[in-house]
């Protein structure tokens, strides 16, 4: 994820640190923030449920004693009965689990068809570390009485643990139905949608924690995870399906630029308008002015946003490109008009693009904008937002306008009428004009079936920044057109931007926790200071120490640095913490492709495809592991998997000698035309991009 931050040196763009091919990570190096945020009061919670339980069960059997007796031995078994449950209650005082095992399982042979006291057993076996003997008591106690609130909550917190998401759904369900608010069932759901890859319900499920207790940092943390596998899964279907069109072209350069690589995505929006028609071309000059004014070059971006205009006269993008340049050059007052006049045509769209605006100016222009940005010759209406603006550049941390891109405030409630052409066209034109909000309140309350029609609103919705109207908006197009290029786009677009504000959103509710310390390992791994990347990363370590997170960052750092040993080493202690973790297996088995260890690699590659079968980097390294050992034809599907990431012609190469081998010479003259027609586009980027950094240049 990207969380927008300033470029001095005590707030920066905190950002994963991955490279990107066409869009989507091109090494998916997942710091496998996706640990469980299970419960983290889980213990006392389940203390609380298991003495509250034993207590009840104590008093109803005190009841039965009380009853006149039938007979000595009839009393003596309640007797007994009562002691032990006594007993198991000390045991669970002191904090004895396997005491309370032993003394309820010797209850549960007094009464096997107690509900109750299989209860007990099975939630005294969880806290005693016996997952699996819990599940099995827990299941029959729910065949006895299925909607026990403890049994169901214990038995899906342990199906999690046990890897079984799939089993744990049900019941953590029927928990949250007796009581929808309890913590431990909700994180405990969102934990076995997450493992099960149903991002969109773990995201629903930590929405319904937040509603109950807005301040909970980990489940914002969760709900941020949950958009970023969304955009990841959108962006590499994009990547897939459209590679070459204008709306992937365009989200790579996006990424660029948020990455503050100012060259690269010159060359994405580059692209990007020669594959877009002339009438749809709508932003993307913009977005070639701002990778110009990311590289300090004012003439060249004001005459991009000049052409911006000039096509689409109402682009905001376009006009905050202007007043961005317009600061730079000290020229305060038009700098003022723009930023009015975009506050006035659509306040949500100044609000959601207003920390990229800040990241666009350099830091002695920020400065002095403190100054020149003079709320006393402030039109009528635009002080706050010039205030916004001051406060934003004076503010530590990037604001989040949580209930905009969230969308709380306005739940969409759709009516069966279809919407007559005039209201569409109305729409439409409010959109050309940049009032994205009134576009997106004219067709919010009606049916909409055209597709056409379905992308305007969500692209009205992401532009006024309400990023989760518009992902709701677009979801059902991207499941019936699953190919539609600009409506993958803004799946991608409004899903990153959620995960963006979700993260935000938990750091600063918790800056010294553990998620935290791990952002900022990430942070500083992208900008290449590894002592402090390295830092955080341990102190992440020590806050969380059951986490194999802060050791893939660690070992990422050794890998970029050519210390493969280390990475190596701290791979498999993260291994050790999480055998099937998909990323750590990547990591581990790309170190040792990298080593030539190729008959080590295999196997973690393997393992890792079978949980991301999608990790195109993964089945490079696999063709090429395939390749040096001999095994042609595996070597050859693999690598045509990767073909997506071949910046440089390797692959293409590879498949030239495989095909060769092979006695397949047109396919290996195919592969070979490929890859030096690749290398050449390689050695042209080189030469540009030296020409550019170049002095004088």
């Amino acid at each position: 994820m990207v969380l927008w931050a300033r470029r001095d040196s005590t707030t920066m763009k905190m950002m994963n640190g991955r490279t990107i091919e066409g869009g989507f990570p091109r090494r998916a190096i997942l710091l496998d923030r996706a640990e469980r945020f299970l419960c983290s009061a889980s213990s006392r919670c389940i203390a609380v449920l298991l003495l509250v339980s034993a207590i009840s069960m104590i008093k109803a059997l005190a009841q039965v004693s009380s009853g006149q007796p039938s007979g000595g031995q009839e009393t003596r078994a309640v007797d007994q009965v009562e002691i032990l449950g006594r007993e198991a209650e000390q045991a669970l005082m002191k904090r004895d689990y396997p005491g309370a095992v032993e003394k309820y399982e010797r209850l549960a042979t007094l009464q096997p068809d107690s509900a109750n006291v299989l209860n007990n057993l099975g939630l005294a076996y969880h806290m005693a570390g016996r997952p699996r003997d819990a599940v099995r008591v827990l299941q029959k106690a729910l065949r006895l009485k299925p909607d026990m609130l403890s049994a169901n909550l214990i038995l899906g917190m342990d199906y999690v643990q046990l890897n079984d998401a799939a089993e744990a759904i049900a019941p953590l369900e029927r928990a949250l139905r007796q009581d929808g608010n309890n913590r431990d069932a909700l994180f405990a759901l969102a934990t076995a949608h997450l493992a099960l890859k149903h991002f969109d319900l773990a995201a629903e499920v930590y929405q319904s924690e937040i509603k109950v207790r807005p301040d909970d940092a980990d489940a914002w943390y969760g709900m941020g995870l949950c958009y970023e596998h969304l955009a990841e899964g959108a962006s590499r279907r994009l990547s897939e399906v459209a590679g070459q069109s204008p709306f992937n072209q365009r989200l790579s350069g996006e990424f660029m630029l948020e990455q503050d690589k100012g060259v690269e995505a010159e060359e994405a929006f580059h692209r990007a308008i020669a594959a877009a028609p002339e009438k749809e071309r709508d932003g993307l000059h913009a977005g070639l002015g701002f990778a110009h004014l990311h590289l300090g070059e004012l003439d060249r971006a004001q005459d991009q946003f000049q052409v911006e205009l000039q096509a689409n006269p109402g682009n905001l993008e376009a006009k905050l490109g202007l007043a961005a340049v317009a600061l730079e050059q000290q020229e305060w007052p038009k700098a003022i008009e723009r930023i009015c006049e975009i506050n006035a045509a659509d306040s949500g769209f100044f609000r959601s693009r207003l920390d990229f605006f800040i990241t666009l100016l350099s830091e002695q222009t920020a400065a002095q904008a403190m100054n020149g940005l003079d709320t006393g010759t402030v039109a009528p209406g635009c002080s706050p937002a010039i205030d916004r603006v001051r406060n934003e550049m004076n503010s530590a941390q990037p604001a989040v306008d949580i209930e905009g891109v969230f969308g709380v405030s306005a739940p969409r409630k759709v009516t069966v009428r279809l919407p007559d052409p005039q209201v569409v066209v109305a729409a439409r034109r409010d959109s050309e004009a940049g009032r994205f909000a009134e576009c997106a309140r004219t067709l919010q309350p009606f049916k909409l079936q055209r597709a056409d029609e379905v992308l305007l609103l969500a692209r009205c919705q992401a532009m006024s920044g309400r990023y989760l109207m518009a992902l709701d908006a677009v979801q059902e197009l991207v499941k019936a057109q699953p190919e539609n290029p600009e409506a993958l786009y803004l799946q991608a677009e409004a899903a990153r931007r959620l995960a963006q504000a979700a993260m935000q959103r938990a750091v600063g509710l918790n800056p010294d926790s553990w998620q935290g310390q791990l952002l900022l390992g990430d942070l500083f791994r992208q900008r290449k200071k590894w002592d402090l990347a390295i830092s955080h990363y341990q102190s992440a370590a020590r806050l969380k120490p059951d986490s194999p997170g802060p050791l893939i960052g660690l070992a990422t750092i050794h890998w970029q640095i050519g210390q493969n040993a280390q990475a190596e080493a701290a791979l498999k202690q993260a291994l050790q913490m999480a055998p099937d973790n998909p990323s750590a297996n990547f990591e581990l088995g790309d170190v040792y492709v990298r080593m030539r260890r190729f008959e080590e690699a295999v196997p973690y590659l393997e393992k890792s495809l079978a949980q991301e079968p999608g990790n195109l980097a993964a089945h490079g390294d696999l063709g090429k592991a395939f390749a040096a050992l001999g095994r042609n034809q595996e070597a050859i599907a693999e690598l045509t998997r990767a073909l997506p990431t071949d910046e440089n012609g390797e692959l293409h190469y590879q498949l030239y000698v495989l095909y060769k081998k092979a006695g397949q010479p047109d396919l290996a003259q195919q592969a070979l035309a490929k890859s030096e027609e690749l290398r050449a586009h390689e050695r042209e980027d080189v030469r540009r991009r030296l020409d550019r950094t170049s002095p004088g240049k």
